[in-house]
């Protein structure tokens, strides 16, 4: 398995539905606007969401790798929470 192709396919999953969703998209806007007020961020919000999709991303794959391995297998998740992605065939 190519994990870093998993990976921008799931970035751009990710990334299309916090636009699409309005529960992630409103999530991420006011989390950005917590950002800004605190003065932790000077990006414009795209640039800003597309290094929390990373962030994201990098994440859920790792707790993947994670769960697999703390499951005795060495070729990945069994658990629907990873497998369950889009991004997965």
């Amino acid at each position: 398995m190519d994990l870093q192709a998993q990976a921008r396919l799931l970035e751009d999953d990710l990334r299309e539905q916090t636009e699409a969703e309005p529960e992630f998209r409103d999530a991420l806007r006011a989390e950005y606007g917590k950002a800004v007020a605190a003065e932790r961020t000077a990006a414009m919000y795209e640039t800003w969401r597309d290094e929390r999709v990373v962030q994201i991303a990098a994440a859920w794959m790792l707790a993947c790798v994670l769960d697999g391995v703390g499951n005795g297998e060495v070729h990945g998740p069994r658990h629907g929470s990873c497998g369950s992605a889009r991004t997965t065939g």
